[in-house]
């Protein structure tokens, strides 16, 4: 699936579908409602790369990365990495009625195995992965999918040996080929290497690393729209492998001199692995190329202006980046024409920008905001409310403790949880005792527990 950057940056989306509207403003709800649960985060996070906006997909997640390392880690593993190989009900009963009827189709067997293993039922899975092996003997995803299985039951010698024998049985798989080819790339010896890889293609025509392998050749070569076709080959075939993102995100920066793609590429990578390193870890890469091309953007659009006539249109510019830069130069030039973007901002999925827009207004707001806060403090949208609750406590004193101290109350976690932090951070000694008070009446225990440390901050 390819999420094209370009018309993140440059253009301004068509409205989607009413369903998919519906959808989205579901994963916000369910975000805003259960906002210390990160699968929320990252549920909505995906909502929004498969439409897209993979920048502010990224985001997103690494908010959450930089918040709670341990959990991330726990929800990528289920929202991404197996997200693609569930399905909804409907389709899985679809596939389990083909599968009564042609119950020897090997692919069909392993796709139902790649499902129970997403819903987490191993023994289902691993049935249905060995009854792959069994109708197609010769191909090693089936083994290696029975060796994941094992490894989950903590059978990790009895996955190792699977593999080794399974190896021992075959010694002209796929896996051999590809480190021959390897071997004879790191000696140099590359027409030797591309008569590997050549003769390995044509035994082994399904093979992800073979196409990679391919593609570095031709680079190698000067041949880059050739590599490039092996290397999208191989990222298609194997999807979850991000260094064959990576493959084709270098090649579409550094060799065809296409920042739009290789961030995109990059972007992928990431969603396959966010730790993935090729000389330097993939979110530092996208924050650069992203970053570079929002100064592009926002070079053309303004130029040398930073009044605020000219940020204001920026600020609400779809591509987080471009905002990001835009809300950096407004600080220096505010006016009344920043306002109402900032406003707009306030109920952004992207947390640095909401909290970013909040501190300016804040900071600059002046009487006409204090207007519009008893609006803000009236609001049914959570993300804005929070950020209400936040500007209250800095402008409004103990009136602005008190409005704070009723959300407390609210039945979002998102709202509570910026009520807690406005109180217990910007409330002074009477805000961080009203943080403390209400650990005894927080039901979740990560509000609660962030109640505490706030009130205890105070003593």
């Amino acid at each position: 699936m390819r999420h094209p950057v370009l018309a993140v940056l440059l253009l301004i989306a068509a409205p989607a579908a009413a369903s998919a509207d519906a959808a989205l403003e579901r994963l916000r709800a369910e975000n805003a409602r259960h906002f210390t649960d990160p699968l929320t985060h990252l549920e909505l996070a995906r909502r929004h790369r498969e439409e897209g906006r993979g920048l502010l997909a990224f985001d997103i997640a690494e908010n959450l990365r930089r918040q709670s390392p341990k959990a991330f880690r726990a929800a990528f593993e289920q929202v991404f990495v197996r997200a693609a190989d569930r399905l909804d009900d409907a389709e899985h009963a679809r596939l389990l009625e083909r599968f009564e009827s042609s119950p020897e189709d090997p692919a069909l067997a392993a796709r139902l195995g790649r499902a129970a293993l997403a819903r987490g039922e191993l023994d289902r899975a691993g049935e249905l992965f060995t009854l792959a092996a069994r109708l197609e003997p010769k191909r090693r995803e089936h083994v290696e999918r029975m060796a994941e299985v094992l490894n989950l039951e903590g059978l990790n010698a009895q996955a190792t040996k699977l593999l080794q024998d399974w190896d021992a049985e075959h010694p002209d798989n796929a896996a051999r080929r590809v480190r021959e080819v390897q071997l004879a790339l790191d000696a140099g010896e590359l027409e030797r290497a591309k008569s590997l890889v050549k003769d390995a293609l044509a035994e082994h025509p399904g093979d992800c690393e073979l196409y990679g392998q391919r593609g570095q050749l031709l680079a190698a070569e000067g041949k880059a729209r050739e590599a490039e076709r092996f290397f999208s080959r191989a990222a298609q075939l194997c999807p979850e492998r991000a260094r064959l993102h990576g493959q084709l995100a270098s090649l579409s920066l550094l060799v065809l001199g296409d920042p739009v793609r290789g961030l995109d590429h990059y972007l992928d990578a990431y969603f396959a692995d966010p730790n993935y390193d090729d000389g330097e870890y993939v979110d530092k890469r996208i924050r650069a190329i992203s970053d570079s091309l929002a100064q592009a953007v926002v070079e053309r659009r303004a130029g040398d202006c930073h009044d605020a006539r000219c940020l204001a249109p920026l600020l609400t510019d779809p591509n987080p980046a471009v905002a990001r830069l835009a809300l950096g130069r407004a600080g220096a030039a505010w006016g009344p024409e920043l306002e109402r973007p900032l406003l707009s901002l306030l109920g952004h999925d992207d947390p640095d920008l909401r909290a970013g827009a909040m501190l300016l207004l804040a900071q600059s707001g002046g009487e006409s905001l204090d207007l519009r806060l008893d609006a803000l403090l009236a609001s049914t949208d959570p993300r804005r409310l929070g950020m209400a609750a936040q500007l209250a406590v800095r402008l409004r004193g103990r009136e602005g403790r008190a409005a704070a101290k009723k959300l407390l109350q609210h039945e979002d976690e998102l709202v509570r949880f910026d009520a807690l932090t406005a109180l217990g951070l910007e409330g002074g000694p009477s805000g961080r005792v009203a943080a403390g008070e209400h650990a005894k009446d927080e039901k979740v225990p990560a509000l609660r527990e962030l109640a505490r440390e706030l009130g205890e901050g105070g003593s």
